[in-house]
């Protein structure tokens, strides 16, 4: 993702309102992912701060490493990473647009 030609990403990442993930090494040093760096429960995304946007929900692969699975789609009688992301964030927008609106 570091080198990705994507224009909204690139721009995301260039301007600071995004930031790619980190994991630490064996030795405990931080190693940058090639993934966007989201909240793991709600898929915010993060800022070159840490500062999360309450308005960015990113899902699946540009956020695979904090969210495994969520490149795999539907699979049969298999619950699945990415549709279960799918509906949290839609919930979460929902809320945003009209406040008080509980989506079961």
């Amino acid at each position: 993702m570091d080198d990705t030609e994507d224009p909204l990403l690139r721009r995301l990442l260039d301007t600071g309102r995004a930031r790619l993930h980190t994991r630490r090494a064996a030795d405990g040093t931080a190693v940058a992912t090639r993934t966007l760096d989201v909240t793991a429960d709600r898929y915010l995304l993060l800022d070159a701060t840490g500062k999360m946007d309450e308005r960015v929900v990113a899902l699946g692969i540009p956020a695979g490493d904090v969210q495994p699975g969520s490149a795999i789609g539907a699979t049969p009688g298999i619950p699945s990473p990415l549709l279960a992301g799918a509906d949290r964030a839609a919930a979460q927008v929902l809320e945003l647009v009209r406040p008080g609106v509980v989506v079961a």
